[in-house]
């Protein structure tokens, strides 16, 4: 059986019913294909920010750690099982065995209908937000507005995350468009990489951390930002045919579904149990 529950701090434990964070639907639909793993058995899930402790502790307690984007090594990771995190940085989890990396959820639960490729009407997205950490990028994406005015280039800066565009506004774009830019921000990973994908989007993002679910050969990296302008000539050339495949939405989709939707998820989580 398994069992899960939330822990609002390091000392209440909650019914996850209870827990109504954004993230909500994804670690449902996570939870539900973990219990349809019948040779999972018996196991205690508790969802938490807190590094600083949990309620319940034991050889058959599992922790799905979110949240916290500065990469604190749990306080506890000696005495539950295992440690499922967002935001995982080896550095600050030198010989923690039993942590291991989580990706960022989609914060978005019903997307609109996948469409072609060929007939989204945005070249290129980015909606968020545009502070100091991203001034490289933003002064790039201005330069690439200003000399290729042949594009359709959607760029909506926010003040803050999750600012500017409701989620309904936000996903409509994301499914309008064939590339989303998904710059760091205060952290290495960022939501919009995954949601990105889920939308069919074409990926362009500095190299994400070396984890099993983030696959190079999916998206376009570039080393900074100031190489945004060629690949996208490379990409969409002036007075030449688009170089994106006809099938990349359906492309970026289907690496979502086999590596970072809650399904996805839940079978990496089930496989690393195995081991224990």
């Amino acid at each position: 059986m398994v069992e899960i529950q939330y822990a609002p701090s390091a000392d209440t434990l909650i019914p996850w019913s209870e827990c109504h964070s954004i993230e909500r639907w994804h670690y449902d639909r996570m939870f539900a294909e973990l219990r349809r793993g019948r040779t999972l058995g018996d196991w205690l899930f508790i969802v938490t920010e807190s590094v600083a402790g949990v309620p319940r502790v034991g050889a058959r307690v599992v922790v799905i750690l979110k949240s916290d984007e500065q990469s604190r090594p749990p306080m506890y990771a000696d005495t539950v099982q295992a440690i499922f995190r967002n935001y995982h940085r080896a550095e600050s989890h030198s010989g923690m065995r039993s942590v291991f990396p989580l990706p960022l959820p989609s914060l978005i639960p019903n997307p609109p209908p996948l469409r072609p490729t060929p007939t989204r009407r945005i070249d290129i997205a980015f909606m968020g937000h545009a502070g100091d950490r991203r001034r490289g990028f933003v002064e790039n994406l201005v330069a690439l507005q200003a000399t290729r005015r042949d594009l359709r280039i959607e760029f909506i800066p926010t003040g803050a995350f999750r600012g500017g565009l409701s989620p309904a506004e936000y996903s409509r774009t994301l499914a309008d468009s064939r590339i989303a830019l998904c710059p760091r921000g205060g952290s290495v990973e960022t939501f919009r990489f995954t949601e990105a994908l889920q939308h069919g989007c074409v990926v362009i993002a500095e190299k994400q951390p070396p984890h099993p679910f983030y696959l190079p050969e999916e998206y376009h990296v570039v080393a900074d930002w100031s190489m945004l302008g060629p690949l996208v000539q490379h990409l969409l050339p002036i007075d030449a045919e688009s170089r994106l495949a006809s099938d990349a939405a359906h492309q970026a989709y289907r690496y979502w579904e086999r590596a970072l939707s809650p399904e996805a998820v839940a079978q990496y989580v089930l496989e690393t149990l195995k081991g224990f």
